[in-house]
Parts: structure tokens; sequence; C-alpha cells
């Protein structure tokens, strides 16, 4: 889990900025990218939303990746 950790979520971060300003170049860039890490950021703030009911109706961790899949 830590090498995941480390390679997508800081790995992916610090490369972020020049993938999008290479893709996205212009003077649109800062709110371009400012869209994209606020979709990003709200995406990795539903996860622990979306384990929270499947937890509290079964009480246990176990069918929490269905419910992520679906939406």
């Amino acid at each position: 889990m830590v090498l995941t950790q480390g390679a997508l979520g800081y790995g992916l971060t610090s490369v972020m900025g020049p993938v999008v300003l290479e893709i996205f170049q212009g003077k649109h860039y800062g709110s371009i990218f400012g869209t994209i890490m606020l979709t990003a950021l709200a995406g990795g703030a539903r996860g622990p939303l979306g384990h929270r009911h499947p937890f509290d109706l079964s009480g246990r961790y176990t069918p929490s990746p269905l419910p992520l899949a679906s939406w």
C-alpha cells in the first residue's frame, strides 16, 4: 500500500502540472488546471463516503468496493 500511495499519489501529483501544461497551453491554463485538481480532490474525498454506508449496513468493509464501482 505504501508503494502504491507513493507511486500513484505523490508521484502522479508531481507530474500533473507539466502534463496539463503540455496538453492545454495558453492563457486558460490556470482555470483548466484548477478544474482538474478540484475534480481530483472531490473524487478523493468521495471515496470514504462511499465506504461508510456499506460498513454501517453490514458491519464490515468487504462489500464496500461494489457500490463505489457503480458510481
